[in-house]
């Protein structure tokens, strides 16, 4: 059983192994191991035309039965012969994916043709996008043709070409995109090579080094070798070439010299474009036609070229006028030329190899390139060196090396010395009506005006004109016109140039030959004056009939600038406060009367009109219908316009009537304003005593947009910075300090206002404003003493930039503060008179200062400690604070206890006093937390956006509490009620979004504390401060 068994075992391998062979045989294909990879086909499995020997691709059963896999993975291997009969050819679209449906879903990967000896042509569209082919390509030695498009869009090439030695013809596009790479090393026997041959339609760097045109080629087609930026050097060895076709080199990497050969009678259209040429040498024409020898732009954007090198004089003309006619440079045309020196004398010098219409300085080197060389130097005149070369006998000017060649030779002439030139400022300045004048001066020893100029004398020829975008005619002109005056404002907004050119001429008899020139640009920035406009109308209180829309007359009052003034079209009176705009218009006075000196100016007037008279009644009747705005309800529309129409009123009144309203009233008005929301005030870096006062600096055109504009904002407040000042502000203020008094800090105080219609915000900083504000100033802690009479002094700058200083008298009683009036902002500075100390009681007025002694026992302190200063009348507060472990025994006042407390405050001070604290042990630790709780403070602060106000608050370290209570109020000192609005749910909680029970437009205040629990008993920390915040 066992041997039957081991015999059906190798008759089933034999079987198999049978199949797979005929399966190969059938296909193909090797699936050895599992293996999908495709090989080559067999030669019976190529399409073949025996009678021409022609492939005409791959049979349809072989591609059929092909895996997925294996048809993208065809490796195309020609072979030498097929059914006995040799392959001469590749057949016309052979292998081609380009729109042919019968290899579409199959890739070839590689072509190896090194089997096919006896291949001689390659046909149309063979191998054309062919996208997957790779490796490299050599063309066996037999083909002599390869088809147009054969190799076309074959981009995944990546090797070396090597064309078959015998090779006769590259058809048009053969190589076409194509991503060969290497030297490109066509064969000698060539002779053609299509439009589009071997280009790219972007640039492409694989082909490198030089390319050689062999002996036999007789054409090169149009973009041949287009973009082939690694191709470097072009050389040519076939004198039969004919034609180089448009675009043929463009954009190649070509640099160096390149010489075309005498048969080449058509260059075509940017046939060199954008290569690095520098030199090249063009063929002698022998055409008949010769204005189709070179088409336009054939050497256009050649950045490096230097010379464009005609056979001769003859073919300079020809070549020169081709390019003249198609718009391009000639600068770069020229001829060889000798160029010899003749000194007048029979002196021998060397001559010069040089090029007609470039430098003379310009030399070749080996390699044939043409470049200026900045060293070379005419050769000095023998045995007169004084004198110059130029390019005629009676030439007066020397010719320079880097001039162009115009002539084959060069005359020594007696130099003419150059004249020195030299011109005034431009101008830059505001016109006023005065004339300016842009002055040369230009000397020379031979110099004469003209009327007096003799033969052999120099004279001086000016041309002045405006450098304007188009060209313009000079605007003087003429011998001895060294000076140009201006008056007139020409370009209103920018700088121009006013140009002169100076020409020195020779006088010889009646004529007077130019051997120098020069130019010059005078800046010339002359810009409109202000115009002077003080309109004649109405403005204030205006009474009008009703009905009456018309705006009263507005005319220009005497002495202003001549124009035009008129109100903006499309306004109308309306009843109430408004701003109305005008706009003047100056009359043409400048240049040929098309411009003006003057600027155009616009203003506004600002009128409250009414039909009724404004009087102190009327008026103190506006004041009295001032609503009461409750702080508990949102103002409303109606509330606002009462109180901003008593503010026009007010502010648009005639002097004589403001001046009967009482300062009551006049307070009430800025009452209700600061009640409205859209108006804030307040003072950072210091405090204010009159804070209310800042509205004063608040314009009608302000409260019209708060009026008019639900979405605007009024904000005022005064900004207090330490600042460093500068040098003449620093000397002002020591010079009212003087020598008897210190000063300490400085700061820049300045009142900032600010008006916003939603994003939009225009700010002010105001230098004066219109009522002095009381400023409170702290003194630090460590300067305070009561030998220290202290005082601000204030150093400001007024609007032409001069600096003064003066003193400001403090105005309370606080040694810890100074209060000073002020009515100007800019830079104060705190300072200090040392004065003698009282240390008890005196009798009189409120400058004397006593003495209070603070003592402190162990295991605490006492603030302010030792001895501290206070004025006559004022109060002084002093708090304890025992050590970790430590409470407060006993406060001794004046020789008498009161107990532990926590702070005492001396109030109405007439008399020297002491206080003295003693701590002991807590005996229980609980004592201990209760105090720390109760001493806790808390620090809260706020901010509102639509529809919510957010609290924020911050604990001082030291204790822990279990929750925060927050309170809230519509009114600052009370209405907080016994009941908490808000309570945390934890002690580490650090803020609050109020959402609920908010009205836009009002005010709430908000205080924060601590609660913690000890022993089943509530302890409460401090109070917060109270945050503020109006709901929008």
């Amino acid at each position: 059983m066992v041997k039957i068994k081991k015999c059906v075992y190798k008759l089933l391998t034999v079987v198999l192994a049978l199949l797979l062979v005929l399966n190969a045989s059938a296909t193909g294909v090797l699936a050895d191991n599992g293996s999908t990879s495709a090989v080559p086909p067999e030669p019976e499995n190529y399409s073949f035309v025996k009678s021409t020997g022609t492939i005409t691709g791959l049979k349809a059963d072989y591609l059929n039965g092909l895996t997925d896999a294996q048809k993208q993975n065809i490796r195309l291997v020609i072979p030498e012969e097929i059914d006995g009969v040799k392959v001469t050819a590749i057949g016309d679209s052979a292998f081609s994916k380009w729109y042919n449906s019968k290899y579409d879903g199959y890739d070839f990967v590689a072509l190896d043709l090194s089997d096919a000896m006896s291949l001689q042509s390659i046909g149309k569209d063979a191998f054309y996008n062919c996208k997957k082919l790779a490796g490299s390509l050599q063309i066996p030695d037999k083909v002599v043709k390869i088809g147009e498009n054969a190799f076309r869009e074959c981009t995944a090439f990546n090797g070396n070409l090597q064309l078959s030695k015998n090779l006769k013809e590259i058809s048009k596009y053969a190589f076409w995109n194509c991503t060969l790479k290497g030297e490109l090393l066509l064969p000698p026997g060539i002779e053609k090579i299509g439009d589009h041959g071997f280009g790219h339609s972007k640039t492409y760097s694989g082909y490198t080094g030089t390319l050689t045109i062999p002996m036999a080629v007789e054409e090169i087609g149009s973009s041949t070798f287009a973009e082939l930026k690694g191709i470097t050097k072009l050389i040519f060895f076939s004198d039969k070439v004919s034609k180089i076709g448009g675009s043929a080199f463009v954009n190649t990497g070509i640099t160096g010299a390149v010489y075309l050969p005498d048969s080449v009678q058509s260059i075509g259209s940017k046939a060199f474009q954008g290569t690095n040429i520098e030199t090249i040498y063009l063929p002698k024409i022998t055409r008949t036609d010769t204005n189709s020898f070179i088409a336009s732009q054939a050497f256009g954007s050649c950045p490096k070229l230097n010379a464009i090198v005609c056979a001769d004089g003859e073919d300079y003309q020809i070549v020169s006028k081709i390019i003249t006619s198609t718009n391009y440079n000639t600068a770069q045309v020229c001829y060889p030329i000798t160029v010899t020196f003749d000194d007048g004398n029979s002196g021998v010098y060397k001559s010069k190899e040089c090029l007609y219409n470039r430098q003379y300085n310009f030399e070749k080197d080996s390699t044939g390139v043409w470049t200026p060389n900045n060293n070379y130097k005419f050769p000095s005149v023998i045995s007169n060196e004084s004198k110059v070369w130029a390019t005629e006998r009676t030439s007066i000017k020397p010719v320079k090396e880097t001039e162009n060649v115009k002539g084959d030779t060069l005359y020594a002439i007696n130099k003419l010395e150059n004249p020195v030139i030299t011109y005034s400022e431009g101008i830059d300045k505001v016109y006023d009506g005065k004339e300016e004048m842009l002055t040369v001066t230009a000397t020379h020893p031979l110099a004469k005006p003209i009327g007096e100029a003799k033969d052999g004398d120099v004279v001086f020829y000016y041309t002045w004109n405006w450098e304007t975008i188009t060209a313009s005619n000079p605007v003087l002109k003429g011998y001895d016109k060294n000076i140009y005056e201006v008056q007139d404002v020409r370009e209103p907004g920018v700088t121009i140039a006013c140009s002169v050119k100076v020409q020195a001429c020779k006088v010889n008899g009646t004529k007077a030959t130019v051997f120098y020139t020069e130019a010059h640009d005078f800046p010339v920035f002359l810009r409109q004056a202000e115009s002077t406009v003080n309109p004649n109308v109405t403005s204030g209180v205006y009474k009008i009939s009703d009905g009456q829309t018309a705006l009263p007359e507005i005319r220009l009052s005497a002495g202003d600038t001549p124009g035009t003034i008129a109100w903006d079209a499309g306004q109308q009176l309306k009843e109430g406060f408004g701003i109305y705009t005008w706009t003047f218009t100056p009359e043409p006075n400048g240049v040929d009367n098309t411009t003006s000196n003057f600027k155009s100016a616009k203003g506004q007037v600002e009128l409250y009109v009414t039909t009724k008279d404004v009087d102190k009644e009327s008026l103190e009747d506006k004041i009295d219908n001032i609503p009461l705005i409750s702080e508990e309800e949102p103002v409303t529309k109606a509330e606002k316009d009462k109180i901003l129409d008593a503010y026009f009123a007010y502010e648009s009144s005639d002097e004589s009537v403001k001046e009967q309203i009482s300062e009551e009233k006049q307070e009430k008005i800025y009452e209700a304003i600061n009640a409205l929301p859209q108006i804030e005030t307040s003072a950072e870096g210091l405090q204010l005593g009159n804070e209310q006062d800042l509205l004063k600096n608040m314009t009608p055109k302000d409260a019209d947009a708060i009026k008019t504009q639900e979405n605007a904002k009024c904000m005022i407040k005064v900004i207090s910075e330490k600042a460093t000042p500068a040098d003449e502000i620093n000397e002002a203020i020591k010079q009212i300090a003087g020598n008897s008094a210190k000063v300490e800090d400085h700061f820049d105080v300045a009142v900032i206002k600010t008006v916003g219609i939603g994003d939009k915000k225009e700010t002010e900083v105001l230098k004066t404003v219109k009522k002095p504000l009381k400023l409170v100033f702290h003194v630090p802690k460590a300067l305070q003493s009561a030998n220290r009479k202290f005082f601000i002094i204030r150093a400001h700058e007024d609007a032409e930039g001069k600096v003064t200083a003066e003193k400001l008298l403090d105005e309370d009683n606080d040694p810890s503060t100074i209060t000073v009036a002020s009515d100007k902002f800019s830079t104060y500075a705190i300072a200090y008179a040392e004065e003698e100390s009282s240390g008890g009681s005196s009798p009189g007025g409120s400058s004397y200062v006593y003495n209070i002694s603070a003592f402190a026992g162990d295991h605490g302190v006492i603030t302010p400690s030792g001895t501290a200063y206070a004025y006559y009348g004022s109060t002084k507060t002093f708090s304890f604070t025992p050590d970790e472990g430590y409470k407060v025994a006993d406060v001794v006042v004046d020789g008498g206890s009161i107990g532990a407390v926590f702070s005492y405050t001396f109030e109405n001070i007439t008399k020297a006093h002491t206080i003295a604290v003693t701590f002991e042990p807590i005996a229980d630790d609980q004592d201990r937390i209760i105090n720390g709780v109760k001493a806790t403070t808390i620090k809260a602060s706020s901010s509102a956006k639509k529809g919510s106000i957010t609290v924020k608050w911050k604990k001082s370290t030291g204790f822990k509490v279990d929750y925060f209570q927050v309170f809230r109020s519509t009114k600052k000192n009370r209405g907080y009620g016994n009941k908490t609005f808000y309570t945390t749910k934890t002690g580490t909680q650090k803020s609050y979004k109020n959402t609920k029970k908010l009205r836009k437009g009002t005010r709430y205040y908000y205080k924060v504390r601590g609660v913690r629990t000890i022993d089943g008993v509530k302890v409460y920390t401090k109070w917060s401060n109270k945050a503020i915040r109006i709901a929008k």
